[in-house]
């Protein structure tokens, strides 16, 4: 859900206040297959989008203005809201301060026709630095209708930024431009509403407090780090040339022998 959200907002806000104020619907369908991966509707104001997975639907109201998101559950009732959107990241969605910084690039690679629309091609890449030094890197392809841009969207109308690794190019398709229904904009009645803690998702888990889950996480992580850290020192043993197979062996079993230990 969070690549999603993160996704999304990406997509909703952009920097040129100019551009016009359009609303529309859309359907995001697999490039190949031309099978449906969800719905979308934009008005100057609010986003939606469904999407279903397993039989599930899932549907996610933007409100602008207000700065809030709703998750919705439709077999179960259920509305998560995030407030201050605009200042979501990856640490205050998780309630745990694990990526220290994140830099993302965009490269045009020129223009390219999609679904008989002159788009411009970008090859979008992103890096993260996560607390204890770790990195990770990713990358994905964005294709821009500049007839699309609008105050509330970029223009993108196909990227291949999803989870799947068989046809995963997504494009938009059957946009109707024009006013959007009002209603698709509410949480219906009935739904059982939680506003996320400020502690993220690991306080909804836990039930805990953002300060104890730090706490939680960081020991956690150091003992996993030590324990890494004795295994490396063993392996040395195990390893060693300079040693008979016989003592080689007896290093081994000692390795072994501690991690049944814990």
């Amino acid at each position: 859900m969070k690549k999603l959200i993160l996704l999304l907002i990406c997509a909703l806000y952009v920097t040129t206040a100019a551009r016009a104020q359009i609303s529309f619907y859309g359907e995001w369908c697999r490039k190949g297959s031309g099978k449906l991966d969800s719905k979308v509707w934009h008005t100057p104001e609010y986003m939606r989008g469904e999407s279903e997975h397993n039989g599930e639907k899932t549907i996610m109201i933007f409100d602008m203005k207000e700065k809030k998101a709703y998750v919705l559950n439709e077999a179960r009732k259920t509305c998560m809201v995030m407030e201050e959107i605009d200042k979501l990241s990856t640490n205050k969605l998780v309630g745990y301060d694990w990526e220290v910084s994140c830099s993302s690039s965009r490269e045009f690679l020129g223009m390219e026709e999609i679904d008989g629309k002159e788009c411009a091609h970008y090859y979008v890449k992103s890096e993260s630095i996560y607390k204890g030094g770790g990195k990770d890197g990713a990358g994905y392809h964005e294709w821009i209708y500049s007839p699309m841009k609008a105050s509330n969207y970029n223009g993108c109308i196909a990227h291949d930024n999803t989870a799947y690794s068989m046809d995963r190019t997504i494009v938009l398709r059957r946009v109707k431009i024009g006013p959007q229904p009002a209603h698709l904009f509410q949480v219906p009645e009935g739904y059982q509403t939680t506003v996320m803690p400020a502690g993220g998702l690991l306080e909804m888990m836990t039930g805990k407090s953002r300060e104890e889950n730090t706490q939680k996480v960081d020991e956690t992580r150091d003992a996993i780090q030590k324990s890494n850290e004795q295994i490396k020192e063993q392996l040395k043993g195990v390893n060693d040339k300079s040693k008979s197979d016989e003592e080689r062996m007896k290093a081994l079993l000692e390795m072994l022998g501690g991690q049944k230990k814990k």
